[in-house]
């Protein structure tokens, strides 16, 4: 069925809006961390730092390992999902959704288990319960947060996050300044633990109100969906999980591992730097594009080229200024990374760290166009591609 004028113009209205609510909203978040990150790396000792950083990304590699495409098929079937009432309860909430809460208990209590023989320190650890309770409540916040997004409610994700990031850091910076608590991982751990509760809460409650608004028809499951489904999870997952072997999350416990907890903290300070970044181009093009390609799924080839050359505009207003300002400063970054000043060489060594995440950004919405189109396993075929001609050339570097 092809979209009408007036929905296309309403889709497009949507998506410009949630852009700059995502512009909005992403800049001031993360802006807010990378301070919090900043006096914390002043006030914490190294160890202590070096390993929350470790426990962070150990807890989010968890989430995003845990996911099994669950959170990136989503847009795909999406509009299957939210047809009607009787689809969300019966079609997504029973069958696609809660047999995830069964993978995510079980992961977060192997990870913690394994967390336990292997990076508890009884100095500066925090408490152990904080771990698997995180690893649970912000696997369910990033996959709400994401449906939110994919039904076009940036607005509100935006403004709830917007007022929950700062209330976290107050609570932990009003205790150690005003009422002289020391600064330690419960301190830290705690009143995110609290934030990702209260967010997971906020978000549920959200979907409950998306959900009266879906309409009352009867359930309409095509009959080969779960082949549909289940074939789309498994190329997903493929596509996305050697990515986060390559992110700040497994590379940071890893030097951490490797190298001890004092230079994890100094890669964890330049994890959050680029993964500023990513965050923002990804809630500004990924989770505005993929409500709008969801929207056009449907439509005539004509409206997916208008989403598909929108959604590049978008991209290049965002990923471009940041790629010129690196090329352009490329001595002083050099210079810096030498400097023997650890905020210079961190400020450098992030700068470049963000050069390498971007480069993957660049097709991120071909990416995009062909898992909304069911189209993941031609994706997947091009990645091995991809990995094969990038093995080769590193062999025959070391041939020759």
């Amino acid at each position: 069925m092809n979209l009408k004028s007036e929905n296309l113009e309403t889709s497009t209205k949507n998506f410009s809006s949630g852009f700059k609510w995502n512009i909005f909203g992403s800049s001031f978040y993360e802006g807010l961390k990378i301070l919090h990150q900043l006096f914390l790396i002043k006030i914490l000792e190294q160890l202590s730092y070096g390993l929350m950083g470790s426990i962070f990304s150990i807890i989010y590699l968890t989430v995003y390992l845990t996911d099994t495409g669950l959170t990136y098929t989503l847009p795909t079937f999406f509009n299957i999902f939210t047809d009607s009432k009787a689809n969300f309860k019966n079609i997504f909430l029973k069958k696609y959704f809660s047999p995830q809460i069964l993978l995510i208990t079980a992961s977060s209590i192997l990870v913690t288990y394994i967390y336990s023989i292997s990076f508890l320190n009884s100095t500066y650890s925090p408490f152990l319960y904080t771990i698997p309770l995180t690893i649970f409540f912000e696997s369910i916040r990033i996959f709400l947060r994401r449906f939110l997004h994919t039904a076009f409610k940036s607005k509100e994700v935006v403004i709830s996050e917007s007022i929950q990031t700062p209330l976290y850091i107050l609570a932990v910076w009003i205790p150690y300044l005003f009422f002289k608590f020391p600064m330690t991982l419960n301190l830290i751990f705690i009143p995110h633990l609290i934030d990702s509760i209260v967010g997971t809460i906020v978000l549920t409650a959200m979907i409950q109100k998306y959900y009266t608004g879906l309409s009352n028809t009867k359930e309409s499951c095509p009959t080969n969906l779960w082949p549909r489904i289940f074939k789309a999870r498994l190329f997903n997952y493929s596509i996305n999980i050697s990515k986060q072997f390559f992110t700040g999350n497994f590379l940071t416990p890893f030097f951490a591992a490797q190298f001890g907890l004092k230079d994890a903290g100094i890669f964890n300070l330049v994890n959050h730097l680029a993964e500023s970044i990513k965050s923002i181009m990804k809630s500004t093009t990924i989770f505005s594009g993929n409500a709008l390609l969801v929207k056009f799924k449907t439509g005539t080839i004509k409206a997916k080229r208008f989403a598909f050359d929108l959604l590049n505009k978008k991209l290049n207003l965002i990923i471009y200024p940041v790629v010129i300002f690196i090329f352009t400063n490329y001595q002083l970054i050099s210079s810096l990374q030498e400097s023997q000043n650890i905020t210079q060489a961190t400020f450098a060594m992030g700068l470049l760290f963000i050069l390498l995440t971007l480069a993957d950004y660049f097709f991120i919405i071909y990416d995009q166009f062909y898992i909304i189109e069911e189209q993941s396993g031609k994706l997947f075929l091009f990645k091995v591609l991809e990995f094969l001609l990038f093995y080769t050339l590193i062999i025959s570097n070391n041939i020759t």
